[in-house]
């Protein structure tokens, strides 16, 4: 009886459902967001199917109440009508029409187009699968790579590598690098598998290092001085601990000992610098380019009165007697627009408690090492006792000047009066000379009033001369003069003084023909070297004295060299000053009061020049006069001097082992021959032969016999065996016939003999150079 009531009540719950099911696919097919078209098909399907069943289930829900009296009774007999009976069929097979047409047309071309999808997404998972797995094979080749690279860059990294791995409760070192063995002479592997703990006993917080990279798994560095037990040797080093997985620590040590030593170095210097810095008694200010004071050393307490700390970060013009003085000290060097980077000025400035002060200031931009201008140097001076010096200096310069001048005005009247009885007792004393009525011992008292009185006007005009050169007294007149023709005048004004002596006299010419031009003062030059030749006779008893010159970087050289007494070398500077005689036994016979020296080196500044020396006891003496060079072109008969010069010069090559022998016949060849002659001077035959060598254009050798080192005959004969043809004239005092006849049969072409005669000589050189 109860499934009587129940059937309905199933069927109208199956009319409910079904219909809320199609409902559900009606709004789910409406939803845009799905694109699949299978699963639209699908959801298609679905309703329509929903929909027979839902009307399946009214058809016979109704027909089962209707046939069960339960309502709806007339309907029983119109749905048992065979048209009603075949609606569901009829509706059954519609539905099962429409599933199969779109299964064929929808689902199964759907399902295709699905397959090929999902087809087409495997191909590309494949792809992309193999693609991963290359990337895993390359990745493994460059990881087994990369493992070569550790491990040659572990063997051969250059700077010690240690490797402690984890046992237990401790680490025991398992291998190292080539850098660890060389640095531990081989030894380290004594020490591998050795626990840290037993290694390190007495420095417990090495093992520690490796404790704190392993548990935290972290890398840091360490600095330390650390002692090698292998070589038993302490450095200073950097060391670095790496945890390396799985269970291990890399150490890696850098030596830095040289470092450290040059740290310490700096540290060092920096406290002598600070030292240095504030033991300067002057005051030193570093500012930035603000003017701001930065630095301040000790000086500026003792100078202004203000602790360095008080002036740090304050403006320079805290120091400045006023505003303008500041800005005025930043226009001359401080300013970024200021080109200048040193510079020296002086301006005032103002103590702590405002007492004003004048200062020197040297000032100086200070640069980084991309040279920007980061700030400045003064260094301060107190010049008030100097200014003060100076005035007072100057009031003394003034007196003195004018006392000099009172001196020089003195000397000038006191010559002036000696001068006047002195012309009348040389005067008198010169007509009595010429009288015919004295025997010779009174004329020989009249010579001596001569001489004597000769000699005091010498010393008068010298002390009056060197009197106007200290006072400045003394004008320069620079005109152009023939510098040859002045050494010609001294040399004929000399040769007689040096003749008397027995001492031979000789010119030294750079160039014969040029005349030598110069732009200077003629009597100055004459009087230096007056002064110089004078001297060189006076102290020189036998050889000779050569005068010459050269021109050597824009400066003529004037030379005086002489065979006398010599000067030692501590006495050089001496012989400059007034009154110096550095010979005293020999200034006696010599007379004069040692002022002529000294005379000399005034007229020599006053030609912008300088004089020096050189010079050996016993040998000789050689004094060097330079003065600027200005070479002046004159012309003579519209030729310029340099015409004067032949392209072609004559060379003619002296061996002679004598030097006043040379000097005579190089005087002779420069003086008295009408041809452009350059000279090559050989001291022996071995040297002969190698000039005549080296210089194919010699025309005429002048052939000493006896020298050193090899003979003139055997020169001779060297030199014929590659100049056959060159003039050779043999020159010796050696006179005889077998003399002459070995000369020849040397090789000589002629033959002169010592001493040797000017005019024959010259002959000589006219034939062989025509």
């Amino acid at each position: 009886m109860i499934f009587r009531y129940l059937t309905p009540v199933v069927y109208y719950l199956l009319i409910l459902i079904w219909g809320y099911i199609f409902i559900f696919y009606l709004r789910k097919m409406q939803n845009k967001n799905i694109n699949d078209k299978l699963l639209q098909t699908l959801l298609f399907i679905l309703a329509i199917d929903s929909l027979r069943t839902f009307i399946e289930s009214l058809f016979f829900g109704i027909k089962y109440t209707s046939q069960n009296n339960l309502f709806l009774t007339d309907w029983q007999t119109q749905l048992e009508q065979p048209y009603f009976v075949f609606v569901p069929k009829a509706l059954n097979l519609g539905v099962a029409l429409i599933i199969f047409f779109i299964l064929l047309k929808k689902w199964l071309p759907a399902e295709s187009s699905r397959r090929q999808n999902i087809d087409n997404l495997i191909k590309k998972q494949k792809i992309k699968l193999q693609k991963v797995i290359d990337n895993l094979y390359q990745t493994k080749e460059e990881l087994n790579k990369s493992r070569d690279d550790y491990k040659n860059r572990f063997i051969y990294f250059p700077f010690p590598v240690f490797i402690w791995q984890k046992r237990g409760d401790d680490f025991e070192m398992v291998t190292a690098n080539d850098a660890a063995y060389k640095d531990s002479n081989g030894k380290i592997k004594d020490v591998f598998n050795v626990q840290s703990k037993i290694l390190w006993k007495e420095e417990p917080e090495l093992t520690q290092y490796l404790h704190n990279a392993y548990d935290q798994k972290t890398s840091f560095t360490i600095l330390r001085e650390y002692t090698f037990r292998a070589t038993n040797s302490t450095k200073y080093v950097s060391a670095t601990y790496s945890f390396l997985p799985p269970d291990s620590v890399q150490i890696v040590t850098v030596d830095i000992t040289e470092q450290k030593n040059a740290e310490k170095e700096l540290i060092r210097q920096k406290i002598l610098f600070e030292t240095m810095f504030n033991s300067i008694s002057d005051g030193v200010i570093i500012t930035n380019s603000q003017r701001e004071i930065m630095v301040a050393n000790k000086g500026m307490n003792l100078l202004f009165g203000y602790n360095p700390e008080e002036l740090i970060g304050q403006s320079a013009e805290k120091i400045y007697a006023q505003n303008s003085e500041f800005v005025k000290a930043g226009n001359i060097i401080f300013n970024e627009l200021n080109k200048e980077n040193e510079k020296r000025f002086e301006t005032e400035y103002r103590k702590k408690h405002g007492e004003i002060f004048k200062g020197e200031t040297f000032g100086a931009k200070l640069f980084d090492t991309q040279n920007q201008w980061i700030g400045n140097l003064a260094i301060i001076r107190d010049i008030t006792e100097r200014i003060e010096f100076i005035d007072a200096l100057s009031k003394a310069k003034e007196k003195a000047e004018e006392s000099d001048k009172l001196k020089t005005e003195f000397m000038n009247n006191l010559s002036h009066e000696i001068r006047t009885p002195l012309n009348g007792i040389l005067g008198f004393s010169g007509l009595l000379a010429h009288e015919n009525t004295f025997d010779k011992k009174q004329l020989h008292y009249i010579n001596i009033i001569q001489n004597s009185g000769q000699q005091l006007l010498r010393i008068i005009d010298e002390i009056v001369e060197i009197s106007e050169l200290v006072t400045k007294q003394v004008n320069i007149n620079f005109r152009v003069i023939s510098f040859h023709e002045l050494l010609m005048d001294l040399y004929h004004f000399f040769r007689p003084m040096a003749l008397a002596k027995n001492i031979s006299l000789f010119i030294k010419k750079q160039h014969k023909r040029n005349p030598c031009f110069i732009y200077s003062d003629y009597e100055k030059l004459q009087r230096i070297l007056n002064i110089l030749i004078e001297n060189a006779i006076k102290y020189t008893e036998n050889g000779f004295i050569k005068i010459g010159y050269s021109i050597k970087d824009e400066r003529l050289e004037i030379f005086v060299q002489d065979t006398g007494i010599g000067i030692e070398k501590d006495k050089f500077n001496e012989i400059f000053a007034l009154f110096a005689q550095v010979e005293k036994e020999i200034s006696k016979k010599t007379g004069g009061l040692g002022l002529g020296l000294c005379i000399a080196r005034e007229y020599i500044k006053l030609l912008e020049g300088n004089i020096f020396l050189t010079s050996e006891v016993e040998k000789g003496s050689t004094f060097y006069i330079q003065i600027p060079y200005k070479a002046m072109e004159i012309n003579k008969n519209n030729l310029n001097i340099q015409d004067m010069e032949q392209e072609n010069k004559n060379i003619v090559l002296v061996a002679e082992d004598e030097e006043i022998n040379f000097l005579y016949i190089e005087t002779i060849l420069e003086d008295e021959i009408e041809k452009d002659l350059h000279i090559l001077h050989a001291k022996n035959g071995l040297e002969a032969v190698k000039i005549c060598e080296n210089n194919p254009e010699i025309k005429l050798v002048l052939m000493d016999i006896k020298m050193p080192k090899m003979n003139g005959n055997q020169a001779t004969m060297h030199i014929r065996t590659f100049r056959p043809l060159l003039p050779i004239v043999a020159q010796t005092a050696f006179t005889t016939d077998e003399d002459k006849k070995e000369a020849l049969d040397a090789g000589c072409n002629d033959f002169i003999s010592k001493p040797i005669d000017r005019e024959i000589l010259i002959e000589l050189i006219k034939k062989y150079i025509p």
